[in-house]
């Protein structure tokens, strides 16, 4: 009973468009996030993820670029695009070897949107990390192109 009463909450709110139980990344947009994060080095480079959530599974099918001052230790976006209902969270790299999130990491990146990720050197695939909101590791998939729903 009650799980019909959530989900009727979150239709009746517009909040189940937000639902998700699958990550699906296109390849072309984590290759974009290591060449950014290459050309950055050794400063940090901090962008939004562009995507949406269809079928419960959250797609991230791009990168909005956004100004930003960096130096080793962060990057802060100087968000002057307003913020699209595309932009469904946010990336950034870490010079270092960690790509656990910071302190700083969780009160600011973190608040904004559904995933988030970090990448750290040596700026490969396998060294891209997705987070929730709270900070916790969430498992995603690389695919060539999402499908349009």
């Amino acid at each position: 009973m009650w799980k019909k009463a959530v989900r009727w909450a979150l239709r009746a709110s517009g909040l189940e468009e937000f639902v998700f139980h699958s990550v699906f990344i296109e390849r072309e947009v984590i290759q974009a996030v290591i060449d950014f994060a290459k050309n950055a080095h050794p400063n940090e480079f901090s962008a939004y993820l562009q995507g949406k959530v269809s079928n419960k599974v959250l797609h991230v099918t791009g990168i909005v670029y956004e100004h930003y001052h960096a130096n080793e230790s962060q990057a802060v976006i100087s968000a002057d695009l307003p913020l699209l209902h595309e932009v469904i969270g946010t990336v950034h790299s870490h010079p270092s070897f960690n790509n656990l999130p910071s302190s700083v990491d969780k009160r600011g990146l973190f608040t904004m949107g559904l995933v988030n990720l970090i990448i750290c050197r040596p700026y490969t695939f396998n060294r891209v990390v997705a987070y929730n909101t709270n900070g916790r590791p969430m498992d995603f998939t690389i695919v060539e192109k999402v499908k349009a729903p």
